[in-house]
């Protein structure tokens, strides 16, 4: 507790680890603010994690410390925190706010290198800003490509989220939005979310059967 904010940070992440002895959250909450003050951004990072993922959750506090990493560029923490931060504003439907965080984060390129990369489920969030024309215009094209990006990534194959942006582009690949129109791509994507139970995909698999197009 001498300013030594690796020491502050290391002893609130053991105590994280057993969070469900009593005391134990608040005492690491406390030591994270502490290095949060002395200017760890790490330190503001995970306080961040926790008000967001910690039920219940406290987006103002998360945004708190989300705004003063990204008065930072340079951190090694900014793209991640400039995505969470767009999430935040996006769950409270502060949608222009929301896709100027999301582009910056995503488009930001000192290419993330040794930097934390933003979150993928922001990604996500950065279509549906393209595809809705949610603060910003409706780009098919951009949200085409986020839509697929998020699924090339594949850490949640399966997940309500991935079934989600598979049924996204076979849409747009069915009306040739931002793409060119292609029935057998369109029916590959509701084939692909078909396969993991989604029962709205699994209807336009059948339709494409009847119709001869699968």
């Amino acid at each position: 507790e001498l300013g030594n904010t690796n020491i502050l940070r290391d002893c609130a992440v053991l105590l994280l680890e057993k969070r469900e002895v009593k005391g134990n959250y608040e005492l690491a909450i406390s030591y994270l603010k502490k290095a949060g003050e002395l200017g760890d951004k790490l330190a503001m990072m995970d306080l961040m994690d926790e008000y967001c993922y910690t039920k219940p959750e406290n987006f103002e506090k998360a945004l708190y410390w989300g705004q003063k990493i990204i008065k930072d560029p340079e951190s090694i923490v900014y793209n991640y925190a400039m995505s969470m931060v767009g999430t935040i504003y996006f769950k409270q439907e502060k949608n222009e706010e929301a896709f100027n965080c999301l582009k910056i984060a995503h488009t930001n390129q000192k290419k993330f290198g040794v930097r934390r990369a933003p979150t993928r489920f922001s990604m996500l969030l950065l279509a549906e800003c393209y595809y809705y024309g949610l603060g910003t215009s409706k780009d098919y094209a951009l949200a085409y490509k986020y839509y697929l990006e998020y699924i090339e990534k594949g850490e949640d194959v399966g997940t309500d989220n991935t079934i989600y942006a598979y049924n996204r582009l076979a849409y747009l690949y069915d009306n040739g939005l931002g793409v060119i129109e292609n029935a057998n791509k369109a029916f590959d994507c509701y084939m692909k979310a078909a396969n993991y139970g989604d029962a709205f995909a699994e209807s336009m698999v059948a339709n494409a059967y009847f119709e001869g197009e699968g």
